[in-house]
């Protein structure tokens, strides 16, 4: 196997690794080493390093894989002189070169990653149809209308789930959810729509009254495509002139 080996020591113990890598390896720089060498060898070299090992010792042994291709083997002392591949740095500085601090200043960034991915969980609970299943296969020619857009469907499924109860209730809920609470669903949907007794062109969101966790999720899930638009007049569900 060929190995490329590279020194980071200083003071003592660069004298003392570069008389161990001598009998090993041949020099390729001041502070580089390159050889053809048996695993055997390459274990007796990192035995005697260790021994020999101080404070500012740092030294990096690469496998050669092919052209272009190192694969690190060890690292025996300081191995913050290297990085996780055991490359050298060109130079190190203490500036916030990044800038890190003014490209992530949201405090909010995390709540607003976390609804979003809740309203992206419910958004596609609409969608589980055999309407809208089968308009998703690549031979249908049918009309791809829907009566009912998705995202109406899963806000409403995700008023039943949500029902009169806190954030906190729902939030605990749907952490513990259970297999069979699909069922539970259709019967709260079903119940609830039985409630309202609702008259065409009335809205079904008009009483509720969602957490602001809830009430945030719940536009989100709605918004995903367009923001929604009441009827014009004339147009069925819209007002009468």
């Amino acid at each position: 196997m060929n190995v490329l080996i590279v020194s980071q020591c200083s003071k003592n113990a660069s004298k003392t690794s570069r008389q161990i890598l001598d009998q090993f390896a041949e020099r390729c720089g001041d502070r580089t080493w390159a050889t053809s060498i048996t695993m055997e060898g390459v274990n007796t070299l990192r035995k005697l390093l260790k021994q020999s090992a101080r404070r500012n010792t740092a030294v990096a042994c690469h496998w050669v894989r092919g052209k272009g291709r190192f694969e690190l083997m060890w690292i025996v002392g300081n191995a913050s002189k290297f990085n996780a591949e055991g490359a050298v740095p060109t130079n190190t500085t203490s500036q916030d070169v990044l800038k890190v601090g003014f490209e992530n200043d949201w405090q909010t960034g995390k709540s607003v990653s976390l609804l979003a991915q809740l309203a992206a969980l419910f958004h596609d609970f609409g969608k589980a149809n055999t309407l809208f299943q089968r308009k998703l296969k690549p031979k249908f020619k049918g009309k791809r209308f829907e009566p009912c857009r998705h995202e109406w469907v899963s806000l409403r499924l995700f008023q039943a789930f949500v029902g009169d109860r806190t954030d906190e209730e729902w939030l605990e809920r749907l952490a513990a959810v259970t297999p069979g609470m699909d069922v539970e669903l259709q019967v709260e949907l079903v119940s609830r729509a039985l409630r309202e007794g609702l008259e065409p062109g009335t809205c079904p969101f008009s009483k509720w009254q969602p957490g602001p966790v809830g009430k945030a999720v719940a536009w989100l899930i709605l918004s995903h495509h367009l923001l929604p638009a009441f009827p014009k007049k004339g147009r069925e569900g819209g007002p009468k002139s």
